[in-house]
Order: C-alpha cells, then sequence, then structure tokens
C-alpha cells in the first residue's frame, strides 16, 4: 500500500500552528485521538516518551514521531504540515516542516519500521517536500502523496 492508501482526510492536517516540538506533538496526538478514536493524553505521552529516548528529527524538515499505545489494533498513522519551520533538534539542524506519526500496538511483534523508511525515501526527494509544503489544503497534500506513490 502507498503512502496515500494509509491517509485520509482525517488523518492529514494542513497549516499546523505550534511554537514548539511539545506544541506539535500534543496537535499531532489530538489528530490521532480525531482519527483513530486513541486517548489524546496517552498519544502524547507516548510520542513523547519516544523523544526522549531519541529524537525523531531525522533531517530535510522531517520527523518521524512514534510510539506504542493500547487501543489500537495495528500501526495507525497521520502527516501534519507545519505553517512554519518547529525547532527539533533534527539530525541536520534545520526546523522541521512535516510530521508524519505512527502509533503502534503497546504488544506488537513489530515495529512499523518499513512505513517509516519509505516516508524517509520520499522526503529525500526536494521536489516532493516543496510540493507538500505548498499544499494549502488537506486535499492538495493528498494529491502530492498519491502522485509521489507514482512517481
Amino acid at each position: 500500500m502507498g503512502l496515500a492508501g494509509l491517509l485520509d482526510e482525517s488523518r492529514v492536517q494542513v497549516g499546523l500552528r505550534a511554537k514548539t516540538k511539545s506544541d506539535a506533538l500534543r496537535a499531532v496526538a489530538k489528530l490521532f485521538a480525531k482519527a483513530h478514536g486513541v486517548d489524546t493524553d496517552r498519544a502524547f505521552s507516548s510520542l513523547m516518551a519516544r523523544e526522549e529516548i531519541a529524537m525523531t528529527g531525522i533531517g530535510e524538515g522531517l520527523a518521524l514521531p512514534h510510539g506504542r499505545i493500547d487501543g489500537v489494533k495495528k500501526p495507525v498513522y497521520v502527516l501534519a504540515v507545519t505553517a512554519e519551520g518547529i525547532e527539533w533538534d533534527a539530525s541536520d539542524g534545520k526546523p522541521v516542516r512535516f510530521l508524519a506519526a505512527v502509533l503502534a500496538p503497546e504488544k506488537a511483534a513489530a515495529d512499523p519500521v518499513k512505513l517509516l523508511a519509505r516516508l524517509a525515501r520520499a522526503f529525500r526527494d526536494a521536489g516532493f517536500r516543496q510540493r507538500l509544503a505548498g499544499a494549502k489544503n488537506v486535499a492538495q497534500a493528498l494529491e502530492v502523496l498519491r502522485a509521489g506513490d507514482k512517481g
């Protein structure tokens, strides 16, 4: 399944306004709650706990926040595109504009590493990042993802 196949309008936010990493992760947790029915506070705690172990800003404006949580049967995904870059302590020192987040079941045998790797590969393409950053709404963001799946 392609990247766009894992996301729909309820799982994508464009124009996220957050001043800090914590604010951004709180917004992502709310997006998980809205799209997948998980508890916002538990989702936020899981994402923050992972950040404390190792930073998820992998460079080129991309962060891959992830965690584990009871209440999901399989990995669930959301994508947020920020209005402005957020300081994230990313590996390249650049601010984060894209948050591709995943929550996996607490007792899942495997991490959703394959999807995270696919996302990282897609975001290596500067044109893809530029098109996604330029998306004015969720429909445009999803179209960029669909085109990226074909490209």
